[in-house]
Order: C-alpha cells, then structure tokens, then sequence
C-alpha cells in the first residue's frame, strides 16, 4: 500500500513538474510573440508616414529656397533703376514665395488628416531617429498610444503637454521611449557615447512653416525628478546664466559649438529656443538621457 501511494506521488509530481515546465515554455514563447509584435508595430507603423515626410522635406527646401530668392530679389529691386520694374520683382517673388508654402503646408494636412494631434516632425542623422511628432492633453496621453491613436506599448514621440504646440518656448521638451533595435527614443542613448556625440551634432525639426536646423549642446544624464530638466515652463522666466547652468549641468558631455550658439543668441538678447529629447536610461533607478539641441543656431 505505502509503495502504491509513493508511485502515485512520484507520478503526480512528475505531472506537475511537466505542467510547469509546459507552463514557462508557453509563457516564454508568448513573451517573445508579444515582444516580437511590440517591434513590428513600431517598425510598420510609420511607414505611411515617411512617406508624407519625404514630400515634406523635399517642399521644406523648396520653401526655403524661394524665400532666399524672394529676398535676392527685393534687393535687386531696390537697386533698380526703375521704380516700376523693382515692384514688379518684387510682387513675383513674393507670389513665387507664397506660393512654395501653400505647397509646403499639404504633407502637413496629411498628417494631421491622420491626428490632429500632429504638430511636427524631428529627424535625427546617424541614428533612426525620424518620427512624426504629436502633443496630448496630458503627458500620459501617447505612452502608449501611437500616432493612429491606437494602443501600442511602444507610444509615440510626443511633445510635453505643458509646451506651447508651436514650439515657441524656450525649452521644448519631447518623450520616447527607450527600445532596442533602434526604435523610437532607443538611439538617444547612443550620445553618451563620445564619439558618436562629437560626429553627430546636428538634426532637423519640421514644422508648419517650414524645415528648422537642430544644433547639439549637451547630453545629460539626470533623475526622472529633475525639477528643471522636466519642468519645460520654468525656463521662460529663466535667466541667461540659469540657462547656461542647466544645459551643462550633469551633462556627459557639451559642444563647444552648441553651446558657443547658445550663449551667442543670449549675449544678442535673443530668446533661444531649445529642443529637448528625452528617454529613459540605465545608469541608476529612473535615470533618463536627454538630448539638448538648440533649434535654429545660426
């Protein structure tokens, strides 16, 4: 009887051994489909939309070529002889001008035919950095949205809801997440690395109006609680040197460059307007890496 019940036991646990066994094998293969999943839609979901942004940035430059022609040609029509033919340049090229942006403005309807909530478009080189850019009520309304307002776990790249959509601000702060495989705000991290920061320095910011250079100034690494770095409407009423202060303040590192523009639209009595992006990072409970560019440096 005592050797009967001790094979029943040695089976029910070999039974239970294997059901476990089934059980994590199940759960892991599950884990890497949803894993896998989480990638796919992060890769897909965008392509409609660089699409869009490849018409966007072709009519970006356009746009700007022909204000660099609208304003070649006011000058020449001030230094006309006569008055009737400076008018006439001048009245054409400002039509030729016009004219460039109500094109420029279409990908834009596009994409805001797709959300509303789209407001811009940053494109990062040497990384694959290039996302279209939306703004929610709030800061949790994209983590896990995409920008077809679907859920995804991989979100979308969003604007603080606290910044004005325009980006006018002075310091304009935009959330990704952090995913391997290049994803999303993943190749943020990449700038900690000091070669990689001193040969990629640059980026574009696209907007309504029209393409916006991206210059670098620093990396930083910093707490999910900093109080300056994450709160954007502090840095309206921030003085010149609280300006400078932040930007380099626990940051890997700085460019000399980034930061010579900087300083130089501060000297001028300019209001600078900053670009921030920011993801999360590995070096210590809620760190986080945030990129600080300067937009328009020149």
């Amino acid at each position: 009887m005592a050797r009967t019940t001790l094979q029943f036991l040695n089976g029910l646990v070999s039974v239970v051994v294997a059901l476990a066994l089934l059980t994590v094998g199940l759960y892991a293969g599950f884990a890497l489909w949803d894993n896998h999943q989480i990638y796919h839609a992060a890769e897909s979901v965008f392509d409609e939309m660089k699409e869009i942004k490849a018409r966007m940035a072709a009519q970006a430059k356009a746009a700007q070529e022909a204000e660099k022609a609208a304003e070649a040609a006011r000058l020449a029509a001030e230094q006309a002889a006569e008055a009737e033919a400076a008018a006439q340049a001048a009245e054409e090229a400002k039509a030729a001008y016009e004219a460039t942006f109500v094109t420029y403005g279409a990908p834009f309807e596009e994409l805001r035919a797709i959300n509303p909530d789209v407001n811009g478009w940053v494109t990062m080189p040497g990384t694959e950095i290039d996302y279209p850019l939306v703004q929610g009520e709030t800061n949790f309304s994209y983590i896990n949205t995409d920008v077809y307002g679907n859920f995804a776990l991989s979100g979308s790249i969003f604007l603080d809801s606290r910044n004005d959509g325009y980006y006018l601000d002075v310091y304009n702060l935009l959330y990704g997440h952090n995913m391997s495989k290049h994803r999303m705000f993943g190749d943020i991290n990449l700038y900690k690395d000091e070669t990689f920061f001193n040969q990629n320095q640059t980026g574009q910011l696209y907007l309504p109006d029209r393409e916006h250079a991206l210059q670098s100034v620093s990396c930083v690494v910093t707490n999910a609680s900093d109080y300056a770095i994450f709160n954007p409407e502090r840095w309206n009423n921030m003085s010149a040197g609280d300006i400078l202060s932040n930007v380099q303040e626990k940051a890997v590192f700085v460019s000399e460059r980034g930061l010579a523009a900087l300083k130089a639209k501060l000297d001028a009595g300019e209001r600078p307007r900053i670009l921030a992006l920011s993801t999360c990072s590995d070096e210590f409970t809620d760190a986080r890496t945030i990129l600080i560019t300067l937009i328009d440096p020149e």
